[in-house]
């Protein structure tokens, strides 16, 4: 269920043009702000490291992380996308 909901996610992203080609420079990566935040647009962070962290985690049969809470960081930075948001939002419940 939760890699159907990161291919929604990817899907949804890529439908409204808030999919990337070009990954941000390296030393975006080595934030240590949630989200990326300081480095990076909300959408990269998304797409960069939550997707392929979590395909990741999935892969290897490593325990996902509870408690997952990202709604209110998308609804603050991707107002104007309610079916990404939407996406989001089961994915926070899938995780919980």
């Amino acid at each position: 269920m939760i890699i159907q909901l990161l291919d929604e996610l990817s899907d949804t992203l890529k439908v409204h043009q808030l999919w990337s080609n070009t990954p941000p420079n390296t030393a975006a990566f080595a934030s240590t702000a949630p989200f990326c935040y300081d480095t990076m647009r909300f959408e990269q962070w998304l797409q960069f490291v939550f997707i392929i962290k979590m395909k990741q985690l999935v892969a290897a049969n490593q325990p996902l992380p509870k408690g997952a809470n990202i709604t209110p960081m998308a609804e603050q930075m991707l107002g104007d996308y309610p079916k990404v948001i939407d996406v989001i939002k089961k994915l926070d419940k899938a995780l919980n």
